[in-house]
């Protein structure tokens, strides 16, 4: 039977990464896969990107860090 891998595991010899569709033996069972047919009716939507609102990145984190110090110039010389 085709089943698709929800987590990383070992089958066959070989290791299986999340979403490898395989041949599996019939009634083979895991915890860290699942027959391909209910994987396709159970797909995971994307999740959608962040717009504005907190940074998610270090460069964005990094970004708004230097932004929001204030440019001190010359008026800090003596």
């Amino acid at each position: 039977m085709r089943v698709r891998a929800m987590k990383q595991g070992f089958y066959g010899g070989a290791r299986r990464r999340v979403g490898d569709v395989f041949e599996a033996e019939d009634g083979a069972k895991a915890s860290w896969f699942e027959p391909a047919e209910a994987a396709e009716a159970a797909k995971p939507k994307p999740k959608a990107k962040a717009k504005g609102g907190e940074p998610t990145t270090f460069s964005e984190i990094a970004r708004t860090d230097s932004e929001a110090q204030a440019h001190k110039g010359a008026d800090d010389l003596v």
